[in-house]
């Protein structure tokens, strides 16, 4: 249903000087199948002259008028109503769209049979100054929400991030718009301000399913004379602008009615509602003065009456953090769709395909378990492979000078012949190859959509690529990614001709019979795909390799110390290389890189290692960090027979989550529990006798007697309104922090003087007793990040025994007499006290979700008492984006390696020095993602709000003060930087620098170039040793 009619809408009114760049983008797009209906909303200026331009050379437009200005909202009522479409799309006529937009959209909705599909906001000051907003752009992160997960997403958000409800950055179904216009319908008054709330909160209401898409883009134009700018705002303006927003908000309530909307929707709405009073009430009395200033005050109780509140901080989170748009992907669609080629030219393999792999030949490690089933042998199947393919090339060019490239039959009848393999045993691993190359193939997004855009467009397009594999394999790697509609398919493999020395081009151009400049070729090798086509005469593009990307090699695309964050956490102790020889650190790396740099020329912060992104850091960091945690707990459990563990919340969540995931690869791993704990809870197994009041674990100088009392509810008489009074007269003041022990002591012994309960702790005591009854010391162990023991001691003694536990980390301290009072084992997955230890790894891998503050009783059995504080949405947004990011990389992680992890081994703590160098490397800007988000600490330090953002960044300076040799490391090899430095630069050049900064590498270059051909090699590094001994005894 590629035939599928777009619908698009454009108001005008009083945007003439825009109104061309507006329609040329639109009439311009790849999608023709569309119609364009214009509705002049009595435009003071030249609109209808201009709009006839256009129609006299372009039949798809429709044009409507007013003669009287209706605003915005009737005049996009108006569009839609004579609109034929099977979708509809809103376009503001000071505003234009990539020359893809519509297309990506339209094709994304078949597919998915959406509702409504989001597309990337790019703002704009000028053609200079273009940009996206990070946090914004994170709403947007998923693929789908289904049914419920629509609902929840617009409305938990409160409005907070308004790029939920413009209309005009989405492509709707016209099924979904009719739903909802008998309800539009009834705003029949001139309404311009927040129109498109009224427009999608229905929208999101009645859809069912919502998509997105992550590289074409809608450009919303910041013009100073919109008809929504508020700038220069006149009293006047502003009683009109209140007068819309509270139309639309009215008008929303009264559909929550009509439809008996559930409550909780109404609620997010009213806070929705809330923070535009927030918003307008401090404009008011920011810009207004004196009678003006009263009469805005006004308005303001009229739209929200008794509520006074104004913006935090907190409130503009989300347009807290911009960055440039990259516009490289735009400029390579706009190449294909609008430059004069006949055909459009790919390259396969980290272009039209990318693996999950760090080197192509690590796909040979995993081969080992086919060849292990097969053959008894000590040798890894690796080494054979790699042999044989130099083996067969240097003999194959000597039996067939001709031929520059060999292929995969032949590489294997070598392995046959050189190591007495049998053939039938050979062949089956040469299918084993094929099938393995298959399987990990993925396509390339971003570059699909190229594809696909070329053939929309209707250029010709062929592939063209050096690979050993034969055409039939690659034809059906092609086909499982979706790659279709192609022309011609030339191969290296088949040709005998290479990329390597431009003779494969040549061919092209012979067979196509076609001049240079009527070809663009795509590829990811500067000198293969850009350098040799282009002395050809063939016009390229180029397409870096993600990991590339990743690992900052491409010039003028800048991702600071994103791929070395790892080696930044080494030290002076470990060795980074050490990890990029495991397997599956490298494939980690690799999986990393393709998810995120699928686009080479996305948008990244160019002060940042994170693009500023949680969802970035929960997929990398995490997400690795989380994979060692797993295996190691399930490498101590294999010799255990536990049949349970139970993660303690709120810590062990997230952990708990990934376990479930690699325990479907595990089978034999124990069962996965959730089980509440929280120092609160915990207090009354914590306070076994009048002793321990006096240990109680919290840092008595951030409480007062006061917040103590609090914490010890669970076991206190009634406090009367004299308690201050009867403290004072004891020398003890309610809210006076404790300055010293001795003052804490004091007041402890007035306490359990004059206020403890005995019997009430007795009975709180057994209802946590009977909660923990269910776990044995033989059948369960527990999970969480640590540190004291204290915790576990608690949960040791109610369930009457000890309970071994698993640690991130435990402390030096007390740890050690805990579990040895409370006959418990601690197994830590670091022996040492990481530097960034506590708040901040909570945070991450907790519940968002409330507290457990206790247990009760309920119908014969013990449940969980919850905290009723909900966490504010930019906190839980961003925890949540970080845990989603964490479980994603989880999935495709066993998804592509399941049947071959035991292939691909990497070392626990290894994979964690991603999440390491991220809590101590990080950027301050990458760090600025936890400006809104806080912390409860009510036990150990009496403080409801510790801002993570503040308390990573005291935490750091005391950490380099206490440290000053700790420093942060740049993580960036000098090889790579070198190797940046010199990207595209001719041979000569590179040599000569090579020679002077880094002859290793250098070395190492040769021989990968030379070593097909022995003799040349040989000569080189004869001459390479005279040269060096000349030097070394003459300088």
């Amino acid at each position: 249903m590629m035939d599928a009619l777009i619908s698009i809408i454009i108001p005008v009114y009083n945007t003439e000087k825009y109104l061309k760049r507006c329609l040329d983008s639109v009439v311009n797009q790849s999608y023709k199948n569309i119609e364009i209906i214009v509705v002049n909303d009595c435009s003071p200026g030249n609109a209808e002259e201009i709009i006839n331009s256009y129609m006299e050379h372009d039949e798809r437009i429709k044009y409507v008028t007013y003669e009287k200005n209706k605003g915005l909202f009737c005049a996009r009522l108006k569009g839609a109503e004579i609109a034929t479409g099977d979708y509809i799309a809103f376009i503001d006529s000071d505003d234009y769209v990539t020359i893809d937009f519509y297309h990506c959209l339209v094709k994304n909705a078949i597919k998915n049979n959406s509702d409504i599909v989001i597309g990337k906001t790019i703002f704009e000051k000028s053609k200079e100054e273009q940009y996206i907003n990070n946090l914004h752009d994170c709403c947007f992160l998923f693929d789908e929400l289904n049914g419920e997960e629509v609902r929840n997403n617009y409305f938990n958000q409160k409005g907070l991030c308004y790029s939920w409800h413009t209309v005009w950055n989405k492509l709707y179904k016209k099924e979904l718009w009719d739903k909802c216009l008998e309800y539009y319908n009834k705003i029949t008054e001139h309404l311009i301000m927040t129109e498109d709330i009224a427009f999608s909160t229905l929208m999101f209401y009645y859809a069912e399913k919502v998509t997105t898409t992550q590289n074409d883009g809608y450009f919303y134009c910041q013009n100073g004379d919109a008809s929504t700018n508020v700038d220069d705002i006149t009293i006047k303006k502003f009683e009109k602008n209140m007068k819309d927003i509270k139309l639309v908000f009215d008008f929303v309530n009264d559909f929550f009615e009509d439809v008996n909307a559930p409550q909780w929707i109404k609620d997010k709405f009213l806070e929705t509602k809330k923070y535009y009073s927030r918003m307008w009430r401090e404009l008011g009395e920011r810009v207004f003065f004196g009678h003006k200033k009263v009469c805005a005050a006004k308005i303001m109780e009229e739209f929200l009456p008794q509520y006074k509140e104004h913006t935090s901080e907190d409130d503009h989170f989300f347009e807290s953090i911009n960055t440039k748009w990259n516009g490289g992907l735009e400029h390579i669609k706009e190449q294909i769709i609008t430059g004069d080629y006949e055909y459009i030219s790919f390259d396969i393999f980290d272009t039209l395909i990318c693996r999950p792999l760090y080197n192509p030949t690590d796909l040979f490690y995993m081969l080992d378990k086919k060849f292990e089933e097969l053959y008894e042998t000590n040798i890894s199947f690796y080494k054979i492979r790699i042999a044989a393919e130099s083996i067969a090339r240097q003999k194959e060019s000597g039996l067939h000078p001709s031929f520059q490239d060999v292929n995969i039959d032949e590489i294997y009848n070598y392995i046959s012949m050189e190591y007495n393999i049998p053939v039938d045993i050979a062949n089956l691993m040469k299918e084993e190859e094929k099938k393995l190359e298959i399987q990990l193939c993925r396509e390339r997004k971003s570059v699909k959509e190229l594809f696909d855009a070329a053939l929309i467009c209707g250029k010709k397009v062929i592939i063209v690529s050096d690979m050993y594999l034969d055409e039939e394999t690659i034809v059906k790697i092609l086909s499982k990614n979706g790659y279709y509609g192609y022309e011609k398919l030339y191969l290296s493999s088949t040709l005998r001709l290479t990329k390597y020395n431009g003779a494969l081009f040549k061919t092209v151009l012979e067979d196509l019979n076609v001049k240079g400049n009527k070809i663009l070729h795509l590829g990811d090798t500067w000198q293969n795909d850009i350098i040799n086509a282009e002395a050809v005469g063939i016009k390229t593009m180029f397409i870096p390799k993600a990991l590339e990307v990743f690992e900052n090699k491409i010039p003028n695309v800048c991702t600071n110390n994103c791929g070395y964050i790892a080696k930044s956490a080494c030290g002076s102790v470990q060795n980074p290389k050490g990890f990029m020889d495991s397997l599956g650190f490298r494939s980690m790396l690799a999986l990393v890189a393709n998810k995120y740099f699928d686009n080479p020329y996305r948008s990244f912060n160019e002060v940042s290692d994170f693009n500023i992104d949680p969802y970035f850091m929960g997929y990398y960091a995490v997400g690795m960090h989380m994979a060692g945690i797993v295996k190691w707990i399930m490498e101590e459990s294999e010799e255990k027979e536990y049949d349970n563990i139970h993660f303690m919340s709120r810590d062990g969540y997230l952990p708990m989550k990934i376990y479930e995931k690699y325990h479907e690869v595990y089978k034999n791993a124990p069962e996965a529990k959730y089980i509440y704990t929280s120092r609160k809870s915990l207090l009354p197994g914590m306070l076994i006798n009048e002793l321990d009041f006096y240990d109680l674990p919290i840092e008595f100088r951030n409480h007062t007697p006061k917040t103590i009392l609090s914490l010890l509810k669970f076991c206190s008489k009634e406090v009367n309104k004299d308690i201050e009074i009867n403290l004072r007269n004891n020398g003890i003041l309610y809210n006076k922090a404790f300055e010293n022990e001795d003052e804490y002591n004091n007041f402890m012994r007035y306490y359990l003087e004059n206020l403890y309960d005995g019997m009430k702790h007795e009975k709180s005591y057994n209802v946590a007793k009977d909660y923990y009854s269910i776990l044995n010391c033989k059948k369960d162990v527990t999970f969480d990040l640590g540190y004291s023991g204290r915790i576990q001691g608690a949960v040791s003694k109610l369930a009457g025994e000890g309970i071994n536990v698993y640690f991130i980390h435990s402390d030096s301290k007390k740890s050690d007499s805990v579990k040895r009072k409370h006959n418990f084992k601690i197994k830590s997955f670091y022996d040492f006290t990481p530097n960034m230890t506590g708040l901040i790894r909570e945070h991450l891998l907790s519940d968002p979700g409330p507290s457990c503050i206790g247990f009760k009783r309920k119908e014969g059995t013990v449940i969980p008492r919850f905290d009723l504080e909900e966490k504010d949405f930019q906190d839980f947004f961003i925890v949540d984006l970080i845990q989603k990011g964490a479980i994603d990389f989880t999935e495709d992680y066993i998804e592509i390696f399941k049947e071959y992890i035991e292939y691909i081994p990497f070392k626990s703590q290894e994979v964690s020095l991603v999440f390491e160098g991220m809590l101590i490397n990080s950027k301050d800007i990458d760090r600025k993602i936890f400006k809104a988000s806080y912390f409860e600490d009510l036990v150990y330090g009496a403080r409801d709000r510790i801002n993570i953002y503040e308390f990573i960044k005291n935490e750091i300076e005391i950490l380099k003060a206490e440290n000053p040799t700790l420093g942060l490391d740049s993580g960036m090899d000098y090889s790579s930087m070198i190797e940046k430095i010199l990207w595209g630069r001719n041979k000569i050049i590179k040599f000569m620098i090579y020679t002077i900064f880094d002859r290793k590498t250098l070395k190492g270059k040769v021989k990968n170039k030379l070593e097909n051909t022995p003799i040349i090699f040989k000569i080189c590094k004869k001459g390479y040793k005279i040269l060096k001994k000349y030097f070394k005894k003459n300088i």
